[in-house]
């Protein structure tokens, strides 16, 4: 719950303190679930595929007393008494950490949402950005960690959750957005529809300003994305700040 819900809560608080957007929560929300749901997929497939015995492997067992010979003797799951069929087969898929993979792949989703509205790689250096970005990764971590206190976790099972769940958000935030250096790292990439330089300047003009509010502040910058120069061509901008010429200027 914690690192699915929470950040999807969050998301829409923080949207609705910066950009106010339906279309910036509707990429928030499906790549928040998309991190989820890779990081789950792979976790349950290596789980299955690969496995390995849990820490308290020996206390779910429950083995018959006498059963054990740990000088000349092997012992199977034969010995065990514990009548819980998923208990003991849940004891031999400890790698890697599903904890430690859900939480880095919801959570840290969450901190790339913050540190992309916050312009964390702005290149002027503000130290509550990073804090704000890096609390998320935190909790996330604070979870991992937990997995190995409790014995139901190796550290190397927490490690490679963590990782396959930072990758999986990264991903899947790339999928939605632009990199965090980017100048327009706080919107989302625009709607699937035609090579933008094929649109005219009014359209493309409308389709940036429909994605947000009516605001002031956002029509000027969808305004600024599309221009003319001296010699009437359409200069448009790419996720980079780069102008280009549109391709119908280059044809003429």
């Amino acid at each position: 719950m914690l690192c699915g819900v929470a950040p999807f809560i969050l998301q829409i608080v923080l949207n609705y303190f910066t950009v106010r957007s339906w279309w910036d929560l509707h990429n928030s929300t499906l790549g928040l679930v998309l991190s989820l749901a890779l990081a789950a997929a792979i976790t349950e497939f290596t789980k299955v595929t690969v496995g390995r015995p849990r820490p308290d492997l020996i206390s779910r067992c429950i083995p018959k007393p006498g059963s054990v010979d740990p000088t000349y003797g092997l012992s199977d799951a034969s010995v065990c008494t514990q009548t819980d069929h998923y208990m003991m087969e849940d004891g031999w898929r400890s790698f890697p950490s599903g904890h430690s993979s859900l939480s880095f792949a919801g959570l840290g989703f969450f901190a790339f949402y913050i540190a992309g509205k916050l312009h964390l790689f702005d290149k002027r250096g503000c130290a509550p950005k990073a804090w704000a970005s890096l609390t998320p990764l935190s909790a996330a971590a604070l979870i991992a960690i937990s997995r190995t206190m409790d014995y139901r976790h190796h550290a190397t099972d927490v490690l490679s959750g963590s990782l396959l769940g930072i990758v999986a958000a990264y991903f899947s935030y790339r999928q939605y957005y632009p990199n965090l250096a980017s100048p327009y790292s706080h919107r989302p990439y625009s709607p699937r529809i035609p090579r933008d330089d094929r649109l005219p300047v009014h359209a493309r003009e409308v389709a940036l300003a429909e994605q947000y509010t009516d605001t002031e502040t956002e029509r000027e910058l969808a305004a600024e994305t599309v221009r003319r120069d001296e010699d009437g061509r359409v200069l448009w901008k790419d996720d980079d700040g780069a102008e280009r010429v549109s391709l119908r200027d280059h044809a003429s």
